[in-house]
């Protein structure tokens, strides 16, 4: 193999593949965050909007 005669190109690609997947972590917690949040304020205004008015608001729909 190409990559086994130089031991430093090596160790460099076990170092962009970690890199790599810190990246994709990273961007999955970002992705979750963008999706989690919006829903959860609007599960919390719909409950507060049941614990004010007593009925369950119509902007849910």
């Amino acid at each position: 193999m190409f990559i086994q005669r130089f031991p430093a190109l090596e160790s460099w690609c076990k170092r962009i593949e970690i890199t790599l997947s810190l990246v994709e972590i990273l961007v999955a917690l970002l992705v979750l965050t963008i999706v989690i949040v919006p829903l959860v304020s609007m599960f919390t205004d719909g409950f507060s909007g049941i614990a004010r008015t007593g009925r369950i608001s119509h902007d849910l729909y």
